[in-house]
C-alpha cells in the first residue's frame, strides 16, 4: 500500500470532497499535492480563450499545491458538460481509461516526494467508460481512502453502502468526515453517532459545520488532520 497517496471519495456528488481535500492540504506542513483526474462541469479560463477548459474544483486544488503544478497536471481530463464523466467523454469523443489515470498519478508521484490527495468525482462507483469505474483507480494504485459524508437524509445508507464497496474492493478506509450541507438537518447529531457506531473501526476525522463561506482554512480547523498524517507514519 502506498501511504503517501490518498483517494478522497464521497457518498454522492456535491458533498464537499473538494472542501475536505483542500482543508487537509492546507493543514499539511510539508509538500502536498491535489489531483482531480476527471472533472465534468467546466468553463473557459477566460472570455478571450475558449480553448482552455477549467473546472472550479480542480482550480481550488491547484491553489494549495506545494510545489505548484500546472492545471493539466492537476486535472488531465476536463469536460464542459456537468454530467456523468463517461457520458461526457463519449460526447467529446475521448476515451478515459484507468491505465491512463494510473500512469498520470504515478508520474506525478515519482516526480514529487509529496503527500498526494486524489479527489474522485461523484460517488464511489462512477463509470469511466463501458467497462471501468473511477473506483478502479485507487484499486490499481492500492491506496487508502478518505470518505466525505454529506449530511442529509439518506446519508447513513449511502455511507454504509460506500464503506462496504470500499472494503469489497480490498481497500482501507483511513478515515471519514461528516460535512454539514445545510443549517438544519433533523437529528443531525444522532445520524453522526449512528455512523460512528457502524464505522467504529474507522477514524472519525471530524464534523465540518455548515459554512456560509466554505474555504479550506475554515474547514481545516474542524478536522483532526493529525489522524491522517499519523497514518503516514
Amino acid at each position: 500500500m502506498n501511504k503517501n497517496m490518498f483517494f478522497v471519495a464521497g457518498t454522492d456528488t456535491e458533498v464537499g470532497k473538494t472542501l475536505v481535500t483542500t482543508a487537509l492540504m492546507s493543514a499539511c506542513s510539508g509538500e502536498v499535492l491535489g489531483i482531480k483526474p476527471v472533472a465534468a462541469g467546466a468553463g473557459y479560463e477566460s472570455l478571450e480563450d475558449e480553448t482552455n477548459l477549467q473546472n472550479d474544483d480542480a482550480r481550488a486544488l491547484l491553489q494549495y499545491c506545494r510545489p505548484l503544478l500546472t492545471y493539466n497536471e492537476v486535472n488531465p481530463y476536463c469536460f464542459k458538460q456537468a454530467i456523468a464523466p463517461h457520458i461526457a467523454a463519449k460526447i467529446n469523443n475521448r476515451l478515459v481509461t484507468v491505465s491512463k489515470l494510473v500512469d498520470h498519478c504515478q508520474k506525478i508521484f515519482s516526480a514529487n516526494r509529496a503527500t498526494i490527495f486524489i479527489e474522485g468525482a461523484g460517488g464511489w462507483r462512477v463509470p469511466l467508460n463501458d467497462s471501468e469505474y473511477l473506483s478502479d483507480l485507487p484499486k490499481q494504485l492500492n491506496i487508502p481512502v478518505i470518505l466525505v459524508v454529506g449530511l442529509r437524509l439518506g446519508c447513513i445508507n449511502h455511507t454504509l453502502l460506500t464503506y462496504e464497496a470500499i472494503e469489497n474492493d480490498g481497500l482501507t478506509l483511513a478515515g471519514w468526515v461528516a460535512n454539514c450541507l445545510s443549517l438544519n438537518m433533523d437529528e443531525e447529531n444522532q445520524n453522526i453517532e449512528t455512523l460512528k457506531e457502524k464505522l467504529s473501526s474507522v477514524a472519525f476525522l471530524g464534523k465540518i459545520p455548515y459554512l456560509s463561506n466554505p474555504i479550506a482554512q475554515a474547514a481545516s480547523s474542524y478536522l483532526k488532520s493529525e489522524k491522517i498524517f499519523n497514518f503516514l507514519a
